[in-house]
């Protein structure tokens, strides 16, 4: 099953990346979030594969390795309009 994951960053963290990077941070709500089509949450940093550009809509396969204080929470879903917040 193909999976869907908003990986929600904790409060103020979207202001720590670089403007080059905010056609990839999503807004609902007052969350911040990258929607992601892979994730690994071993190792030191977590680990996603975006799937696209919020502003553009542009498939892509952007690799990111945050660290794990940088998330407040997962969500995960085969239909993203099922995340609840889009």
């Amino acid at each position: 099953m193909s999976k869907n994951y908003a990986v929600v960053l904790a409060e103020g963290v979207e202001r720590l990346f670089p403007v080059s990077m905010s056609s990839f941070i999503r807004t609902s709500q007052e969350l911040h979030y990258f929607l992601a089509s892979e994730i690994d949450a071993n190792g030191t940093f977590f680990y996603m594969v975006l799937r696209e550009s919020a502003n553009l809509g542009i498939p892509t396969d952007f690799q990111l390795h945050i660290p794990h204080g940088y998330i407040r929470y997962i969500l995960a879903t085969k239909d993203e309009k099922l995340l609840g917040f889009f």
